[in-house]
């Protein structure tokens, strides 16, 4: 370069340099007119880049990325601060890193569905058929959706809305779903269940009870009715035998051994649902679960009758047992009585009001009755009687009346007496020929003329009178009982008076009979009396009578 291109050194004209010039490096940034090193370069180029990815680093590529359109940032990117006015498509790539996105609603939807959302909704996920909202999270994630709102006793609420009444919310989850108000009952909440503006049930948080149709529950589970409203149980069809129920008391954990009480309905299979209602207790010492065999006391489907000990009852309240000294126990531990009851408003004298029955296997053979007294009108009275079997003829034996005599209207008793005057020859034994029964319990104890038969064996009293006249013998007249199977009885002897006026007219006695004796069944007695050597009359009608009464 020649002299002259050099002037107030400085370079006045254009310069040709060759081979390897050098010169001071400016720092990034430096936007002077001093000379720009290839290092300078180098460095503003590499900025520039920013390590962006090799099909992204130059200009055509990157207008190649945005089609080459030259209005893309005005029309797809939002302005700093400004607002997107057009669809923004991803295609398949994801928005990651966005930060806190503001707006003041956001819809994901794929098609519409016909819904509207409520007033305030800020998020809408929207499909025509079935929409899933997945929260995914790894093996030890916890995953939540929080809900916060300060000052509002509803801190959150989840919706669900349809268009139409067939679809349902459902939870569903491989593993535990827990609802959790707070973490202390002192402030706990509730979860409470309603169907739309009525609650149904609620969980007491605070103390932990279970209440439906009670928003206070009382007792750990308490359901609440309204009158003439029941709480039902079991779901089992109608068919004969099957049973359903709920068990009580200790149970154990994963299986169902050891459920040794429970109610049970068992159906009846009539197709009325009508059902058998059973308390079931197992007492066997093992770990067996209570079944219907295990059936200690039941209320029966039809009748409404109670069985104790037996499935099949027979009258209002029927108790079965199967060993010694089983059966009904009233006891009182104080200073207090026991008492059965029988009540009933009967109109008649000697109606029985209550009556204790004893059956020898299935047929009644003895009965104790309580029974109503002769004033019907008060009705202040009453009588006990007292009822055995022979050849399953269940009679009356003894009654107690209301003034506490006892009667027995089946006790052997006989009244009897000859109806006219019977002659008796001299020398000789001669039945008293008594023809006439004038009254008896049970059978006639004058089996035939002459003839009285005890019906059963027993002691025996025996009373009368037997009246004597016209002996014309000169020496005496006697009278006796003879029996079939002991000894005799001598009843007297009676000897004619010296009466000159009239000798055959002078007897007048009347002969007593009282004694007592023991017989056996079916032994016959005869009243007897002997004329010395003449004759005698026994007089008929009620001059000579006789009575044979069982006492024991």
């Amino acid at each position: 370069m020649a002299n002259t291109k050099v002037s107030s050194e400085q370079i006045i004209d254009d310069v040709a340099l060759g081979g390897n010039p050098t010169t001071t490096t400016q720092s990034a940034g430096n936007n002077t007119t001093r000379v720009a090193t290839t290092a300078f370069v180098t460095t503003a180029v590499a900025n520039l880049v920013d390590s962006a990815p090799s099909s992204l680093n130059t200009l055509n590529e990157l207008a190649a990325a945005m089609n080459d359109n030259a209005s893309f940032f005005s029309t797809v990117l939002p302005l700093s601060g400004g607002t997107m006015s057009g669809a923004l498509n991803m295609g398949s790539q994801n928005i990651t890193n966005a930060g806190t996105i503001t707006g003041t609603t956001g819809t994901f939807s794929t098609a519409s569905s016909g819904a509207t959302a409520a007033t305030g909704t800020v998020l809408t996920v929207e499909d025509d058929d079935n929409t899933t909202l997945s929260i995914l999270g790894g093996s030890s994630s916890i995953l939540a959706i929080n809900f916060g709102h300060s000052g509002d006793n509803d801190e959150g609420t989840v919706s669900f809305n349809t268009t139409s009444g067939s679809e349902n919310l459902e939870l569903t989850s491989s593993k535990d779903i827990t609802y959790k108000s707070t973490s202390t009952n002192s402030t706990a909440g509730h979860h409470i269940f309603k169907s739309f503006n009525t609650e149904i049930m609620r969980i007491d948080g605070g103390n932990n009870r279970l209440g439906i149709g009670t928003n206070s529950p009382q007792s750990t589970l308490q359901v609440a009715t309204s009158t003439g409203t029941y709480s039902h149980f079991g779901a089992i069809a109608t068919t004969d035998t099957h049973y359903t129920g709920i068990s009580l008391g200790y149970t154990e954990n994963a299986n169902a051994t050891y459920r040794k009480t429970a109610i049970a309905q068992e159906q009846i299979g009539d197709g009325a649902a009508r059902g058998h209602l059973h308390f079931l207790v197992d007492i066997a010492n093992d770990s067996n679960s209570v079944v219907l065999a295990d059936s200690k006391m039941m209320i029966h489907g039809t009748s409404g009758d109670v069985g104790i000990g037996t499935t099949s009852p027979t009258n209002n309240l029927h108790i079965h047992t199967d060993s010694g000294d089983e059966g009904l126990t009233i006891k009182s531990t104080g200073n207090t009585s026991n008492a059965i009851i029988f009540d009933a408003n009967r109109s008649g004298a000697g109606s029985s009001i209550g009556e204790m029955q004893s059956k020898w296997n299935g047929t009644t053979v003895a009965m104790i009755a309580s029974a109503t007294g002769d004033d019907t009108t008060n009705k202040d009275d009453g009588k006990l009687v007292f009822y055995t079997s022979s050849a399953n003829n269940l009679a009356a034996r003894l009654t107690i009346d209301q003034l506490g005599r006892e009667t027995n209207s089946n006790q052997p008793y006989v009244a009897a007496y000859r109806s006219s005057n019977q002659t008796v020859s001299a020398a000789t034994w001669t039945d008293w020929s008594v023809d006439t029964t004038l009254e008896n319990n049970g059978s006639d104890m004058r089996t035939a003329t002459s003839t009285f038969t005890m019906p059963v064996a027993g002691v025996y009293l025996c009373t009368g009178v037997i009246s004597i006249q016209q002996v014309s013998a000169t020496n005496y007249a006697l009278a006796r009982v003879v029996f079939s199977s002991h000894n005799d009885v001598e009843l007297g002897i009676f000897e004619q008076h010296a009466n000159s006026s009239n000798s055959t007219n002078d007897y007048g006695y009347d002969v007593p009979i009282n004694f007592m004796f023991k017989a056996v069944a079916s032994e016959t007695m005869k009243v007897q009396t002997f004329s010395g050597s003449g004759t005698h009359v026994i007089r008929g009608g009620a001059a000579s009578h006789i009575e044979i009464m069982l006492m024991r």
